[in-house]
């Protein structure tokens, strides 16, 4: 797939294709690649193209074809876009049961020239095997998925300078850890430039504004086991659970960060650097950093006993021998009793 940052590039400096296929669930980053194809459009005929959307889950095919192969009464360019074209990719249920590709297929080998078809998918990779994603191979296929932190970050500056608005650095990267996707930065950005009215958006606003990740309420939930802070545990975990996650998710992410912990624990009493862990583990800079500071409070032995308590929990839940509804409650008196002689207990 042709890189984003670079499909930028390249539709100002190559000729344009009758066809080109966006693949990933950043919608920002299509819509930004539309725009500027427009753009460019727009200086080549000196009039803005005609821009038309389809949804081909929707059966919205024929359609979208027809307005392919038809002449504009305005322009003579005119942009159709297809969406939700599932059955170029392997998921399950996709609209392959539902919706034939032969009449795209025959349109890919001989597209309309004065039209551009741009196709797109929310999903991580097409399937190679099929013929519809050979024949769509011909033309360019734009990533459009999640970027790494790095190329995330600079990719999100790059649309907030667009857009003109500042922000500043450090709440880029915390705005970035906290919506972890392109389009998710830019929405909020948006709402925070409302909020601040013009003004250079930072830190505090970022999180003051912008919901707090999940994994942030795990650190609150290890925080007060560790610390003997039962209220502080208590109150992390039904924050969770208010915003939608069940008891079966909440023990995923307690062994994933305890996990983290036993990785910092153990590697870095072995000398090794943060990201050196962080790249062993799997796992977040950030996590890492937080982990490192939780697992400093407690042994190793306590980190691996913990995990065990959430194992054994979430067993006894599985099994039936222990009610959903009190299960994280007894998790969190377990875990204080095995890092603390005298646990704190619930008010």
């Amino acid at each position: 797939m042709l890189e984003w940052s670079k499909a930028m590039k390249e539709i100002k400096q190559k000729p344009l294709e009758p066809v080109y296929t966006c693949v990933g669930p950043e919608f920002v980053l299509v819509e930004e690649w539309l725009a500027e194809l427009r753009q460019v459009l727009a200086k080549q005929t000196d009039t803005m193209p005609e821009q038309t959307r389809f949804s081909f889950d929707d059966g919205d095919l024929d359609e979208a074809l027809f307005a392919c192969q038809s002449l504009s009464l305005f322009t003579s360019t005119q942009v159709v876009v297809l969406s939700d074209v599932w059955a170029a990719t392997g998921a399950k249920g996709s609209s392959k049961a539902k919706y034939a590709t032969d009449a795209l297929e025959s349109y890919l080998d001989d597209p309309v020239p004065q039209n551009v078809l741009v196709l797109t998918v929310a999903a991580d990779k097409l399937d190679e095997r099929k013929k519809l994603v050979k024949k769509l191979k011909k033309y360019s296929v734009i990533d459009c998925t999640v970027p790494k932190e790095a190329a995330g970050h600079k990719t999100v500056q790059a649309i907030l300078k667009r857009s003109q608005i500042s922000m500043a650095d450090d709440a880029l990267a915390e705005l970035w850890r906290r919506g972890g996707s392109v389009s998710r930065c830019a929405t909020e950005a948006e709402k925070l430039w409302t909020y601040t009215k013009g003004r250079t958006i930072t830190y505090d606003d970022v999180r003051q504004l912008v919901a707090t990740p999940a994994e942030d309420n795990i650190f609150e939930w290890i925080d007060g086991v560790v610390t003997g802070n039962a209220d502080r545990s208590y109150r992390a975990l039904e924050d969770l659970i208010r915003t939608g996650h069940d008891t079966f998710s909440l023990f995923g992410m307690m062994v994933r960060q305890l996990r983290i912990m036993w990785y910092a624990k153990t590697l870095g009493n072995k000398g090794y650097s943060p990201q050196q862990i962080a790249s062993e583990a799997g796992a977040h800079p950030y996590a890492v950093q937080v982990a490192q500071r939780q697992a400093s409070r407690v042994k190793s032995r306590d980190i691996e006993s913990l995990l065990t308590v959430v194992a054994d929990a979430e067993f006894a839940v599985k099994s039936g021998r222990r009610d959903t509804d009190f299960a994280l409650d007894w998790v969190v008196a377990a875990c204080l009793a095995k890092v603390h002689a005298h646990p704190a207990r619930r008010a």
